[in-house]
């Protein structure tokens, strides 16, 4: 049986949630603690019904990626370049248009830029260059 476009989102947003959330999650956590992080975009989303008594690493990947661009300059600036907060902007756009049922060729082309965002990650690297050494 063929894969649907729906399926291959799903699964472009499964490995991006895999590879963000422990990212997102320890990027969060020392910013908070180094007092980086403005507490009240962090309190906003910690009590958020969606994701409220979750761990930031059982969130979904809508949540992850606003989060990253919400608290963007005062977390992830220093980790993440230019070309991966855009991505984190294309990328937001399949969590308004992942429900349609007949997806456009521009969120495939956005889709297939997951990898590479979970690519980029510091963690993924380092992770990558440890498995190849």
């Amino acid at each position: 049986m063929a894969v649907t476009n729906q399926e291959r989102v799903g699964r472009a947003l499964d490995l991006l949630n895999a590879g963000l959330a422990a990212f997102v999650e320890r990027e969060i956590d020392a910013a908070v603690k180094a007092g980086a992080a403005r507490m009240d975009t962090i309190r906003r989303f910690a009590e958020a019904p969606m994701l409220a008594k979750k761990a930031v690493s059982e969130w979904d990947a809508a949540g992850l990626l606003k989060l990253m661009w919400e608290s963007w300059n005062d977390v992830f600036r220093r980790t993440l370049g230019r070309a991966e907060r855009s991505l984190v902007r294309k990328i937001r756009v399949i969590g308004t248009t992942g429900h349609i049922r007949t997806l456009s060729p521009v969120t495939m082309r956005i889709a297939r830029s997951i990898p590479l965002l979970v690519y980029l990650l510091p963690s993924q690297r380092d992770r990558l260059k440890a498995s190849t050494a």
